[in-house]
């Protein structure tokens, strides 16, 4: 049997962990596959690293001297133990099954992530299979629709998602250039659907998310919505070499920036703002990321019907 360190980066989330930490512990105990749970306390001040020392002592907690975000997620990927990480959100619930059904797909040597189906907590469905899209400088994904049947998707979300610890460390991880959080799943996601690697959908695989719990007690919601569109177009700039595509990137730029301002649309031209701030790093990762064995449109075409 199959298993995995689970990998839980939390910042004065105790509350949250009160409410969902016993359920992947019971889910972990009653698999019986020796997985391992570690909190990663991104220098919480509410008590979290005590609370779980006299409740939970089965699980280990690192305790970081600054909060890194999701980033943690990268230092505990190298003090984890096993082959497997599950990524995950401190506000996750898992229904039964789910660490089997997203552990299951890594029978192909080829699979660098499973994802599963993600439900918000009034039973309306959050996340399924994803496919990436390319219009007029910009780029973004959609759900498929497609949620009954394992297969290939675009995205293996952050919070959600069991990845090879193998693969991962040697994609490098988590790239910090997307501090403090939004895309750099995508961004992960992209750089090794490059590498040849399959990150599979799952749909077996169901759990619940109370949802962007601690984003929301950090930012405010226009500086979120704003964050989601600067690393948007920082995944687009660092990682798409396609000759044509990068050309409608920095064709587009100008008129899509234009279009914001008359409709109004902040959000895009604060994003875009926050990205030229960082073009010079942007282009830096963007040298490192030009290595693969598959181009752009051969990722894109591994989502054409």
């Amino acid at each position: 049997m199959r298993n995995c360190s689970i990998l839980i980066p939390t910042y004065n989330g105790r509350d949250i962990l009160e409410q969902c930490l016993p359920n992947i512990v019971d889910a972990a105990t009653e698999r019986r596959a020796d997985d391992e749970i570690i909190i990663l306390d991104n220098a919480s001040g509410d008590g979290t690293a005590e609370f779980i020392a006299d409740n939970y002592p089965q699980c280990r907690v690192v305790r970081l001297p600054e909060n890194k975000a999701i980033f943690a997620l990268n230092d505990g990927a190298r003090v984890a133990k096993r082959e497997h990480l599950f990524l995950l959100n401190n506000d996750m619930l898992l229904r039964p099954g789910c660490l089997e059904a997203l552990l299951a797909p890594f029978d192909d040597p080829d699979a660098f992530a499973v994802t599963g189906k993600v439900f918000r907590r009034d039973g309306s469905l959050q996340a399924t299979r994803r496919r990436p899209e390319f219009k007029r400088g910009r780029f973004w994904y959609v759900d498929t629709g497609e949620d009954g049947a394992r297969g290939l998707t675009l995205h293996a979300l952050g919070g959600q998602s069991v990845v090879s610890r193998e693969k991962f460390l040697a994609l490098g991880g988590i790239d910090p250039l997307f501090s403090p959080f939004y895309q750099e799943d995508l961004d992960l996601s992209w750089r090794a659907l490059r590498r040849g690697w399959k990150i599979i959908f799952e749909p077996a695989a169901e759990m619940i998310h109370f949802g962007a719990i601690t984003a929301d007690r950090l930012f405010s919601r226009d500086e979120i919505l704003s964050m989601i569109q600067k690393n948007l177009i920082t995944f687009a700039w660092k990682n798409i070499h396609d000759p044509r595509m990068t050309a409608s990137l920095i064709a587009w730029t100008g008129p899509q920036a234009a279009r914001a301002a008359l409709k109004g649309d902040f959000h895009y031209l604060k994003g875009l703002a926050g990205a030229l701030a960082r073009l010079p790093d942007i282009l830096k990762a963007r040298k490192q990321a030009a290595a693969s064995i598959l181009s752009d449109k051969d990722v894109f075409k591994l989502f054409e019907k």
